[in-house]
C-alpha cells in the first residue's frame, strides 16, 4: 500500500505497468480518444477575497468561505448572498482566518453545517476551532463550538484544516503542526506533530457533535483514546473521503521536496518533523533517511 508520495518516476512506472497488464482475452474495442478536449470555463463569482473552503447544500446552492471571515451562498439562480451571524473572534493573521466549510451528509434531516477557523487566544496567538451551526435563510443560528485546540499557534502558520465525513458519519478534521516555528529534524523546536497529547499536527476523528468515538486509537503515551486518529503531520490542507473504499486520503505541504499524499490510517505516525523526503528552506535535509522504524511510509 502506498501511503506517501514516492518519487514521481515510481508512480509513472506503476501506472504504465498497470496500463500494459491487459489479459489476452481483453475484448475492449473502444476507440482511443485523440485530439484536444474542449473545455468550457464559466465564472460563477468574482471580486472576492481568498476563497478557502466550499461545499454544496442539497438544493444545489454553494456555500463558500473567505479567509477574512465571511461566508457566502451562491444560489442556483445565480445570486451571491452573504450569511450573517458568523462567529466572532476569527484571527486572520498569517495563514489563519476562516478556513473550511462542510455540509453534514444528513443535512436534510439535521441541518448542520461545519466551519473551521483560527480563533483569538486571550493569552496570545490563535487556537483552531470547529463550530457547527444551522441556517435560517441566510442567518446563522444554533452555533455550537464542538472542538477547540488546547494550546495556541503563535506563529500563525500551518493550520491545516479540512473537514470530511466517512460512510459511518464520523467527522475528520486535519490540523497542521501550529506551534511557534516550523523546522524539520529530530532537534526541531516544534515537536507538536509527534506529541500525542497535543492537538496540533494531527488528523482528528470524532462524532458529528465532537465526542470521542469508542473505537479511536489509544496512542503511545496516552491511557485512553482521544479525538486524535493519526499524527506526525506537518500541514495537511487537503483531505478527501473515498466512499467506494471507505477510506480517507490526505495531502500536506512539506518543506522543499517534501509534499506528501497519505492514506490516513488509525493510529499511524506519518513522521513529521523526524523524517521527510524534503529539505528545510535553509537547504538542510530534514533527515538522513526519509524512513524510520514505526513511521508510515
Amino acid at each position: 500500500m502506498i501511503s506517501k508520495l514516492q518519487p514521481l518516476t515510481t508512480i509513472i512506472s506503476v501506472i504504465m505497468l498497470l496500463g500494459s497488464c491487459k489479459g489476452s482475452d481483453d475484448t475492449n474495442t473502444e476507440t482511443p480518444l485523440t485530439g484536444t478536449p474542449k473545455l468550457k470555463t464559466t465564472v460563477l463569482v468574482n471580486n472576492h477575497e481568498i476563497i478557502w473552503g466550499m461545499d454544496f447544500l442539497p438544493n444545489g446552492d454553494l456555500l463558500f468561505t473567505e479567509k477574512r471571515g465571511r461566508i457566502y451562498r451562491y444560489t442556483t439562480g445565480g445570486a451571491t448572498e452573504e450569511l450573517t451571524g458568523v462567529p466572532a473572534g476569527i484571527n486572520t493573521n498569517g495563514q489563519g482566518g476562516l478556513l473550511d466549510i462542510k455540509v453534514h451528509p444528513s443535512y436534510n434531516t439535521n441541518g448542520w453545517v461545519y466551519i473551521s477557523y483560527a480563533f483569538n487566544n486571550p493569552g496570545g496567538g490563535s487556537l483552531l476551532r470547529l463550530t457547527r451551526f444551522k441556517l435560517n435563510g441566510n442567518a446563522i443560528t444554533n452555533a455550537e463550538n464542538i472542538f477547540t485546540s488546547k494550546t495556541a499557534n503563535t506563529w500563525y502558520g500551518h493550520y491545516g484544516s479540512r473537514i470530511v465525513f466517512d460512510n459511518a458519519g464520523m467527522l475528520y478534521l486535519s490540523i497542521g503542526e501550529g506551534g511557534s516555528t516550523s523546522y524539520g529534524g529530530a532537534s526541531s523546536g516544534n515537536q507538536n506533530a509527534q506529541d500525542t497529547k497535543s492537538d496540533w499536527g494531527k488528523v482528528h476523528r470524532m462524532t458529528d457533535d465532537g465526542k470521542v468515538p469508542a473505537d479511536n486509537p489509544v496512542l503511545p503515551g496516552n491511557t485512553s483514546a482521544t479525538t486524535v486518529y493519526s499524527y506526525g503531520h506537518r500541514n495537511p490542507q487537503g483531505m478527501i473521503f473515498d466512499p467506494v473504499n471507505n477510506r480517507i486520503w490526505e495531502n500536506e505541504h512539506g518543506p522543499m521536496g517534501g509534499d506528501e499524499i497519505n492514506l490516513v490510517e488509525k493510529g499511524r505516525n506519518y513522521g513529521w518533523p523526524l523524517v521527510c523526503y524534503g529539505k528545510n528552506y535553509d537547504g538542510v535535509a530534514v533527515s538522513a533517511s526519509p524512513t524510520a522504524p514505526g513511521i508510515t511510509n
